[in-house]
């Protein structure tokens, strides 16, 4: 399967970092004005979108998260996340279905309308440590 990943700005913000270990272009601007332009400016996109955001309640494990809310519209996620558990097994790996409601859940929101579903938003801890293992993971995701 093929991925596009895709982070937030803020060259101190971890999905940044990982975003841009992992070759992605792809940075959103870190208020809702901004990310609704930065969305709507995308072109299409045909593989499945990996979105990265930061949860500092995380430690060590990251969180798939599988649901978006914005006002009273619910999307769900029709990305397959089976591969991305197989490559990650090592990792602990939190599944979530309650939507947040910061910056992720409103990018997240926007690219599953966008992309009809085709988006997963992986929630990842500050640890830089644990980034490291993330970016690891998903390079061997890329071969």
């Amino acid at each position: 399967m093929q991925y596009t990943f895709v982070g937030f700005k803020g060259k101190n913000n971890p999905s940044f970092e990982v975003v841009k270990e992992l070759g992605g272009t792809i940075f959103l601007t870190n208020s809702f004005q901004g990310i609704k332009k930065d969305i709507s400016n995308l072109q299409d996109i045909s593989s499945t979108i990996i979105l990265f955001g930061l949860n500092s309640k995380l430690k060590n494990s990251l969180q798939i998260e599988y649901v978006s809310q914005f006002e009273t519209e619910v999307v769900v996620s029709t990305a397959d996340s089976s591969e991305i558990k197989e490559v990650c097994a090592e990792l602990e790996i939190k599944e979530n279905r309650i939507p947040s409601k910061y910056y992720c859940n409103y990018a997240y929101y926007l690219l599953l309308k966008k992309y009809k579903g085709n988006v997963l938003l992986i929630h990842i801890p500050f640890s830089k440590e644990f980034r490291n293992k993330i970016i690891s993971c998903f390079k061997n995701l890329q071969k």
